[in-house]
């Protein structure tokens, strides 16, 4: 079953939030929006851990995560989100409301039994 999310532009969020959403609905499968969000959640969690040393709600960091992320991470969501940190176009903030953003989707798609 798809199921249509409105992934548009949210004008009363900054400019890194948005451009971390284009980046979500580059990746977005409508047959599989848990999984789509999910993989996001992740690589959100990972990269505000490894630069504010912080979980998210709901997170917990990988056993296998050092504390140290970089561009050679295998995760190519990780990989995009940290080369917008370093290029200074996401802040821990953007960062925390995509995360939120994509909770709320998340508890959604629970509800709707979507996860799995």
């Amino acid at each position: 079953m798809a199921v249509v999310v409105d992934l548009s532009d949210q004008e009363d969020k900054s400019i890194g939030f948005n451009i971390m959403l284009d980046l979500v609905r580059d990746t977005w499968d409508d047959a599989d929006p848990w999984g789509s969000g999910i993989q996001w959640l992740f690589a959100l969690g990972d990269v505000y851990y490894a630069v504010r040393g912080e979980c998210l709600p709901e997170y917990s960091p990988s056993p296998m995560l050092r504390g140290v992320l970089d561009l050679d991470h295998d995760d190519w969501i990780v990989q995009e989100i940290l080369s917008m940190w370093d290029a200074d176009l996401a802040t821990s903030d953007d960062l925390r409301e995509m995360y939120d953003f994509l909770s709320e989707l998340d508890n959604q798609f629970r509800e709707m039994g979507l996860d799995y």
